[in-house]
């Protein structure tokens, strides 16, 4: 319990953070931290299906230009998207558009 009695809940209108102007100065990047809470979805939802999302731990040039994930089949290690023409093909967007049609075809 607070001993102000005042509730930390974020209301409408109000800045949650005091200096959220200052965020970019101080080294916060909101890209990267979405980004990964990106990734961090795609992975949960993946493995309601029983498949993991795969990044590559060394980058090419081919890579960083247009991919940098894949599917992996939990049970049999089998890749299952993501390797058109050359390991780790697929964009995050591209993994996330795979699963919405997945459970497309499973609902």
């Amino acid at each position: 319990m607070f001993a102000t009695g005042k509730c930390a809940a974020f209301r409408g209108g109000e800045n949650p953070l005091p200096n959220s102007g200052q965020r970019d100065r101080i080294g916060m990047s909101s890209r990267k931290n979405h980004l990964v809470s990106q990734e961090r979805i795609t992975k949960r939802l993946l493995g309601r299906h029983n498949y993991d999302l795969l990044k590559p731990q060394k980058l090419t040039p081919k890579i960083v230009e247009r991919g940098g994930y894949k599917v992996r089949d939990a049970a049999t290690g089998k890749i299952v998207f993501g390797e058109q023409g050359y390991e780790f093909s697929a964009t995050l967007e591209d993994v996330e558009a795979w699963l919405e049609t997945l459970e497309d075809r499973l609902h």
